[in-house]
């Protein structure tokens, strides 16, 4: 790689990654070299990748065998979105055989990754010891799974407009949905529905029937107390009250300082920002004697008497499941604010001694990961 990009006067980056040892091996390579790409990507850029028909058919193959591919013969977009730039696969119609015919004869060199022919991985296995025999009984097997890839695909297209619909009726916001409206769906447009959500909330991994099922059952048929959850990947998506939240897997979180405008935090970040809503504000003299904490239990704010901390959160309906995680306002060991969490639609709650007009203070906001589009 390195003598043909100075031979070419091209940019090389090498960059080494950590893959995770845990479960799937491949889908870890996979997400860490894709979060790698996303890291020297800008906007306009486009990434080109060598897949092939050959690929794609491994691809389809897989999902299939998986139960990945609900919706019929899936495999590899042509294009899509990595991070701010754009993903485009230019060979994928094309057959392995003729892609490697014109670099003999254009005399090009390649690499061979050893780790391909390592049958113990499932791609391999299928690209070395079953398609060569379904080619031989089959020759066109390749070319005849493409096309119907490609008619599955002109499907799908037709139920993402019915899912884009459905969801505009039940949406509150990007990452919640009304539960009522939810309900009176058949449970494929459910489904379906739900795979557009997390599609379009930037969820890569792609929901399998049986995640759906179990997951829907959990939402929907649990008591009216419980607080079910479907997790797919590092995301959540929990049922409190007459809503459907979208949100990361959250961790436990540690005390510290609050930056002036913005304080990175495990869970994403949080935003000192001008007040241009009609939420109150928050005055104080000095911002930096600021203190961001996380509930321990125990906690009370002072409005016209002392109120626990529980007490607020239930009567401002904030979802158990993010309390331990939304970021409590210090100002000399007393709690003074709750930061607002606009994704969530949380809004901002002030002690009325510290409390502002709409535009004469600042008002802090946490965006969790993932939902700071800022950042996206």
């Amino acid at each position: 790689c390195e003598s043909v990009c100075r031979g070419l006067q091209v940019d090389l980056v090498c960059e080494r990654v950590e893959v995770p040892k845990l479960g799937n091996l491949e889908a870890a390579a996979r997400n860490v070299r894709y979060k790698a790409f996303e890291e020297h990507l800008k906007p306009q850029d486009m990434l080109l990748l060598g897949h092939h028909q050959g690929d794609q058919v491994e691809t389809m193959m897989l999902k299939l065998l998986r139960g990945d591919s609900p919706l019929g013969v899936q495999g590899m977009p042509r294009s899509r979105a990595v991070g701010s730039a754009v993903l485009l696969r230019p060979f994928l119609e094309l057959n392995q055989l003729l892609i490697r015919d014109y670099a003999k004869n254009n005399s090009l060199t390649w690499v061979e990754d050893d780790s391909n022919a390592d049958t113990s991985f499932d791609r391999n296995y299928l690209r070395h010891e079953i398609v060569p025999r379904l080619i031989a009984r089959w020759p066109k097997m390749q070319d005849h799974l493409i096309q119907t890839e490609e008619r599955s695909r002109l499907a799908m297209s037709e139920l993402a407009v019915l899912a884009t619909s459905d969801f505009s009726r039940v949406a509150k916001g990007k990452y919640i949905a009304d539960l009522a409206g939810f309900k009176v769906l058949s449970t494929l447009r459910q489904k379906n529905l739900l795979r557009h959500w997390f599609a379009v909330s930037g969820v890569r991994q792609s929901p399998t029937d049986k995640l759906l099922t179990q997951g829907l059952s959990d939402l929907l048929d649990a008591r009216a107390d419980a607080s079910p959850m479907m997790r797919l990947g590092d995301i959540q998506l929990r049922r409190h009250d007459d809503r459907l939240y979208l949100l990361p897997i959250l961790k436990p979180e540690s005390n510290r300082g609050i930056e002036l405008k913005v304080t990175r935090i495990l869970n994403g970040c949080l935003t000192v920002d001008v007040n241009d809503s009609d939420s109150p504000s928050l005055l104080v003299e000095d911002p930096s004697q600021l203190q961001l904490r996380f509930r321990q239990g125990g906690e009370s704010m002072l409005f016209s008497k002392n109120r626990s901390l529980k007490n607020i959160f239930q009567e401002h309906r904030i979802p158990e499941f993010v309390r331990q995680f939304v970021p409590l306002i210090y100002h000399r060991e007393e709690l003074v604010a709750i930061a607002a969490v606009p994704s969530l639609d949380i809004k901002f709650i002030v002690v009325p001694e510290y409390r502002g007009l709409a535009t004469s203070g600042i008002i802090l906001n946490w965006h969790p990961n993932g939902q700071f589009t800022d950042e996206d």
